[in-house]
């Protein structure tokens, strides 16, 4: 038998679209709730008995790859600030700041160890989540950021250019350019295989089998 539950803010006001939503099986489920975007308001569900846990608004978009493996951290955006929070409490434990204009994507490394930003002030950052330190800055104008399976290359797209782009971000330098019909709207990246599904702003998707670049550098 198929089971429903229905998960209602405690405020019992008027309701918001979900932007995005995260799910960890068993224990809880994160909405990004948009009341006026950029501007959304975070709220944390316990999946076992159903109520609201934490609530908490943020101004930027609902992040990609915004909760590490480890379930430890949950990033949100404040403008021109990321911030690390605990995602059972709702306690912020870290901020990055360090952008001069407002943060436009960010995402998670697979191993959750880095924090990878992108803003209208054209660049890249990479932030170390261990201790808060800016690792590296790249000059790059993208609207969608995320990583390779392996954590090797903080992949960009959108912005001003219709491609979808591979840094190296240890070494700073662009490993591959792979250009696309029109504008990146999403990344996802397949957690095992060096595979890259793109949403496009037409409605169609493409996927990019980036297995070479690594060869190439060699």
């Amino acid at each position: 038998m198929i089971q429903k539950k229905d998960f209602v803010p405690a405020s019992g006001g008027s309701f918001c679209p979900i932007a995005a939503m995260i799910v960890e099986p068993e224990k809880f489920l994160i909405c990004y709730m948009m009341f006026d975007s950029p501007n959304f308001n975070l709220m944390l569900w316990d999946l076992t008995s159903g109520k609201s846990i934490w609530n908490e608004s943020t101004c930027g978009p609902p992040p990609t790859n915004s909760l590490s493996s480890d379930r430890t951290k949950l990033i949100t955006v404040w403008g021109t600030m990321c911030r690390v929070h605990d995602p059972m409490t709702g306690v912020e434990q870290m901020r990055f700041e360090g952008h001069d204009g407002t943060v436009l994507a960010t995402s998670l490394s697979p191993d959750g160890r880095y924090l990878a930003s992108t803003g209208c002030d054209k660049r890249l950052r990479i932030w170390d989540c261990a201790d808060g330190s800016e690792s590296a800055e790249i000059r790059e104008l993208a609207s969608v950021v995320g990583w390779s399976h392996d954590g090797r290359y903080v992949i960009c797209a959108g912005g001003e250019l219709n491609s979808v782009r591979f840094w190296n971000y240890a070494s700073g330098k662009l490993s591959a350019h792979v250009s696309v019909p029109t504008t990146v709207r999403s990344l996802s990246s397949h957690p095992r295989d060096p595979t890259l599904a793109c949403g496009l702003s037409d409605g169609r998707f493409i996927m990019i089998n980036y297995g070479q670049i690594a060869t190439h550098e060699a």
